[in-house]
């Protein structure tokens, strides 16, 4: 069974507490849509204060640079 409105999965490569007009972008879109999200993206040195004054659930993975969108997508298929 289906459920009515289930989160939107996020993947990414750019989310706050990187600055930048994509990681701004992507917050505010999380924040401001009315459904639930799911990000997942890459670690970064002091995310977790961050991470857990949002309203929604953020999984940072260790990413190696050439395959991190790659990874990303086996994390989100439960390949990873």
């Amino acid at each position: 069974m289906r459920t009515p409105n289930p989160p939107i999965l996020l993947l990414t490569e750019d989310f706050p507490p990187q600055v930048g007009g994509i990681a701004t972008f992507l917050h505010h879109l999380a924040l401001n849509s009315g459904r639930g999200f799911l990000v997942l993206c890459p670690k970064m040195k002091d995310a977790d204060e961050f991470d857990k004054a949002q309203s929604f659930p953020i999984r940072r993975l260790h990413l190696r640079k050439r395959l991190a969108l790659l990874t990303l997508f086996w994390a989100a298929v439960g390949l990873a």
